[in-house]
C-alpha cells in the first residue's frame, strides 16, 4: 500500500518508512542515512549541517564529496532565507470575498507568514 505525503514536509515521511521498517523487520539505519544525506533545495543536508560533510552511503559517491568542509552559517541562513521568500509571481486577496489579483512577492515583513506584495 502506497500512502501519500507531502515531499516538502519531512517528519511524515521518515514516520512512515520507519512504521514499514518495523513491520517488515530490517534494519532502518541505511533508509534513515539517505534521508539525512539529501539536500533540501539549496541548502545543506541536515548531515552536512551537523557533521560538516556527507555520509557515505551504499550509493556509488565520489571520493571528493565525501571530505570535510565547513558550512558557513550566515550562508546557510541567507540561502534557506531567500528559498523562503523568493520575487515570485502570486495571487491574492484583499479581502476574504474580494477577487484574486496577480502580485509579486517582494520582502518578508515582521510575522513569520506575513510578506509585503506588489500588485500587478
Amino acid at each position: 500500500m502506497q500512502e501519500i505525503s507531502s515531499p516538502y514536509v519531512g517528519r511524515p515521511n521518515i514516520k512512515i518508512m520507519l512504521v514499514e521498517f518495523q513491520e517488515s523487520k530490517t534494519v532502518p539505519y541505511p533508509a534513515v542515512m539517505n534521508f539525512r544525506n539529501t539536500l533540501k533545495g539549496n541548502t545543506p543536508s541536515a548531515a552536512e549541517l551537523l557533521m560538516s560533510r556527507k555520509l557515505k552511503t551504499e550509493m556509488p559517491t565520489i571520493i571528493k564529496i565525501l571530505k570535510p568542509e565547513v558550512v558557513n552559517e550566515c550562508d546557510y541562513r541567507e540561502k534557506s532565507e531567500a528559498q523562503n521568500i523568493k520575487k515570485e509571481n502570486i495571487i491574492f486577496k484583499i479581502n476574504p470575498s474580494s477577487v484574486w489579483f496577480p502580485g509579486v512577492i517582494l520582502n518578508k515583513y515582521g510575522e513569520p507568514w506575513s510578506c509585503i506584495v506588489r500588485d500587478s
